[in-house]
């Protein structure tokens, strides 16, 4: 069986901006406090990242850093995402030029392509760029939802190694699971879905929180792979308000502002994404006390 890329939690890692260019200082502590606090895998350059907005120049030194500071620590796993096959092939050569570990790819958005045209995207992707993938389901993004039996034909490819699911339909992530067997590891993608998603046998998660508050999510994953429901209901019970919040408005405009409230970096994104609400400030602290971050 394949070895997958990483058990546990990895975080969604934002793009720190101050004003409007990206905060390579912010970034660089973002990430030495995520591997001195353990997470299991580094996620760059993905829908919390910003991706879609940052320059191929921007992205370089991005990736650059994460591998340089990581040094073997934990994975840094790279978002190849584009609507064009061509540009997501290019996209996931260059991480691994630049020494990533493993892409995260998600389907194509706009195009609504056939589910032969999404099974050549990722093949293609996969084969150019040579690393490990996750395949990425995300339909309030993307506006596709990749059916279970897609994923179960993806999941056959040597070298897609995972698959995050990000959508909220039980039945779809039961089915989707069952579809992939055990050779592939399944990561949550909504973070509010780790224990019902690990509990059917997937082994980790992709999270947003773990920007802010890595040791938790981290125990939460590794509570429910040792099997250890009554440890992980303790976290989710501690963090769900925390959670909730960061899900009052479009990712990462909350997450942005968690952190700037704590000190981590600016709330600040790039257009056309703007701040949050008055309302999801006050939802967010309140949130952040109550879960002890």
């Amino acid at each position: 069986m394949p070895e997958a890329l990483f058990y546990g939690s990895g975080t969604a890692l934002v793009t720190p901006f101050a004003g409007d260019q990206v905060d390579y200082g912010a970034w660089h502590r973002l990430i030495e406090g995520q591997l001195a606090r353990g997470v299991d895998a580094l996620v760059v350059l993905g829908s919390t990242g910003e991706a879609a907005t940052v320059t191929f120049q921007e992205r370089v030194k991005l990736i650059s850093v994460a591998v340089s500071l990581a040094a073997g620590r934990a994975p840094v796993i790279v978002s190849a995402a584009s609507n064009s096959t061509r540009t997501a092939m290019e996209l996931a050569q260059n991480a691994r030029e630049l020494g990533a570990d493993g892409i995260l790819l998600s389907a194509p958005w706009y195009n609504r392509p056939k589910p032969e045209g999404i099974r050549a995207h990722f093949f293609h992707v996969a084969d150019a760029g040579g690393l490990p993938v996750i395949a990425y389901n995300i339909p309030s993004r993307t506006c596709v939802n990749i059916s279970p039996a897609l994923m179960g034909e993806l999941a056959r490819h040597p070298l897609i190694r995972g698959l995050k699911e990000a959508s909220s339909d039980a039945a779809h992530i039961s089915e989707m699971l069952a579809q992939v067997g055990e050779g592939v590891a399944v990561y949550a993608g909504n973070d509010m879905n780790i224990l019902p998603v690990m509990a059917q046998g997937g082994r980790g998660a992709i999270t947003v929180a773990g920007n802010l508050v890595p040791e938790a999510m981290t125990a939460l994953t590794h509570a429910m792979l040792r099997d250890d429901l009554e440890s992980a209901r303790r976290v989710m019970g501690r963090i769900a308000p925390l959670l909730q919040a960061l899900g009052a408005e479009v990712n990462p405009g909350p997450i942005k502002q968690a952190m700037s409230m704590r000190g981590l970096c600016e709330a600040g994104m790039r257009l056309p994404m703007t701040p949050v609400s008055e309302n999801t400030c006050r939802l967010l602290e309140q949130a952040l006390t109550a879960a002890g971050a």
